[in-house]
Order: C-alpha cells, then structure tokens, then sequence
C-alpha cells in the first residue's frame, strides 16, 4: 500500500501497435446534450443551445486518456444503427483503438438526453436503454487478451461485466494496474470493487452498496476491500481519498458551471493518468480535480475532456485555489 504507484514498462514498448497505456472495457453511448433558459410552465419553452456527441462513463475516461497523451483502446458493444456508427467515427478521430468494439446486427445503441438549466446546477437524464447488445470473451478474440497484458492499465465502469470480470482478473495477474467506475450496487459490484486498485465512487454508489451517507467512512471502507488508491466523489464539495493510511481531502475549484455531464468521467480518467505516471495521490486527485472542473465548462459530455496542456494551464491559473488537506 502506498501513495505512488510504480509501472514497469512491460510487454510490447509502447511504440509497437500493441503497446498500449490504457484499454477500457464499458459503455459507450450516443448523447444528445441540450441546455434550456428554464423549465417551461406550459407545453412549450426555449431551447438555448444543443450538441450531439460521443459518451458513455468508460469512453469518456478513456478519451480522457487518450488527450492527455497516452495510447488507448476501448471494447465496447454498439448496434449497428446510425448512433453505433457515429460512435466508431468519433472513437477513431480521437486516436483511440477501436478493434475490439462489437457492432451488432439488429441491436440499439443507447441514447441519452442531457438537459441542464442555464446558470444553475441543476440537470435532467434521460436514456434509452440499448437492445441486443452483450460483450463478452467470444465477442473480442483472441488479440485482446495479449493487448490487454501488454497494456499498463485497465478501466472499467461494471458495464458487461461478462468481460468485465474475467479481463480484470487476466490484469491483475498480468500486473495491469486496474481502475474502476461504478455507480450501480448490482450483483458484480462487490468483485469489481474487490478486484481493482483504483476505486472512486460516487454518492449514489454509496448509498446504494453500503447504505449510508457517512462519506469519509464510506472511503475507509472501500480502501479495506483492496484498491490501494480508494475514494468518494462528491461532486461541487470535491472528493475524499484513502492511500494506505493517508487520507486526502481534495476541494473542488471554482468554476462557472454549464454542464456536469462528463466531469465525473473526466476525473476518473485523470486519476488513472496520474497512476500511469507514478503521481502521489493528492497530486492525482487535485489533477483529476482540475480535469473535472474544466469539462464543467461546456455543454458536451465530450468535447471539453481536457489534454494535458490545457489541465496545466489550469492549475497554474487556479494555483491558490482546492488545495488537497
């Protein structure tokens, strides 16, 4: 246990196809972001502003990676309908691998209708829910296992967990740093939180797996589970994280907020940069922290994911602000 990680360069060097940083296996999603001057009292309001694009917990992380300068890969499921195909395009024009993304005959992909209010907090999700659509081992071959143990960290977000599970096993013994994601208490939670070393939930995780508001309590008991690096987020109050007997306190910054969609997955990704490169835990949180922020800035779950310039610029910007305790 400890506050930095060590990651050997092993297997393929990164220069090589398959040698990658990271490779996420989780949702992908098609979102339709809208922002609204207020909801209306009658039957008709004012729409102020709309986007389309790419979304989804582990392919906003992942991208997320990606920006700030590491080689990744996704293995996700899609249908093949216009969503599905939009999604691949806009995997592959962020440079992250898509061969391991399975398209479906027949099958949805899911959508999402992101509302916020302008000048407010306040947002409203509405999803609809994919059909048809599995992943699992049958579904990647046989190249995704040797990706995935020449890679240096795997990202999960308990969606499919019939890869899920098995890949993160096939990590851990392979010494691939694991992260993970997760905002449903469902049946493979409890492996998912008990398999991986970075484990960051958020409040409705918590409520819902250990039935309780006590967050800092609830960050002492994931770190007993087994992640080295453990935590809550807490949204607008920032995040609590447990490294060995370390605890951190990390405040959020001071932002004009358009949209929350996306900053959760910001951080997550952020907080696996900073594994990948050897970071103490406060430095990786308040990182993760200006990550989070920055994509609290636009209306998209995915066009303000940050590169490494631009969290840099940030920091330096925000230098006396949400200093890690």
């Amino acid at each position: 246990m400890g506050g930095c990680w060590t990651v050997p360069r092993k297997g393929p060097d990164v220069s090589q196809p398959k040698g990658l940083d990271a490779i996420g296996v989780g949702l992908t999603c098609f979102d339709l972001a809208a922002m609204i001057e207020r909801w209306p009292e009658g039957d008709r309001g004012k729409l102020l502003e709309y986007t389309r694009a790419g979304g989804g917990m582990c392919s906003n992380a992942i991208i997320t990676i990606r920006r700030l300068g590491a080689r990744c890969a996704l293995a996700t499921c899609v249908g093949d309908d216009e969503p599905g195909r939009f999604l691949i395009k806009d995997l592959k024009r962020e440079g992250v691998d898509a061969r391991f993304v399975r398209m479906v005959r027949g099958g949805r992909t899911q959508v999402s209708l992101n509302i916020a209010v302008k000048g407010t907090d306040e947002k409203t999700l509405l999803a609809m829910k994919p059909e048809r659509l599995s992943l699992g081992p049958t579904h990647v071959g046989r190249d995704f296992w040797s990706v995935l143990e020449g890679s240096r960290l795997l990202h999960l977000d308990g969606f499919f967990p019939d890869l899920a599970l098995p890949a993160m096993e096939r990590a851990r013994k392979a010494g691939v740093i694991t992260s993970l994601d997760i905002t449903h208490a469902d049946q493979s939670a409890e492996a998912l939180v008990r398999g991986c070393d970075i484990v960051f939930a958020p409040v409705e995780f918590v409520e819902g797996f250990f039935g309780h508001r006590r967050f800092e309590e609830a960050a002492r008991e994931l770190a007993k589970m087994g992640p080295r690096w453990a935590g809550v987020t807490l949204g607008e109050y920032g995040s609590i994280g447990i490294a060995g007997d370390q605890l951190v306190r990390q405040p959020a910054f001071n932002v004009e907020v358009v949209d929350t969609v996306g900053a959760g997955d910001a951080f997550h990704g952020a907080i696996a940069y900073g594994a990948l490169r050897d970071w103490s835990l406060p430095k990786a949180m308040r990182f993760a922290a200006a990550a989070g922020a920055i994509c609290c800035t636009a209306l998209s779950p995915r066009a303000p994911l940050p590169t490494l310039r631009q969290v840099q610029r940030f920091l330096r910007d925000h230098a006396d602000q949400a200093q890690p305790s």
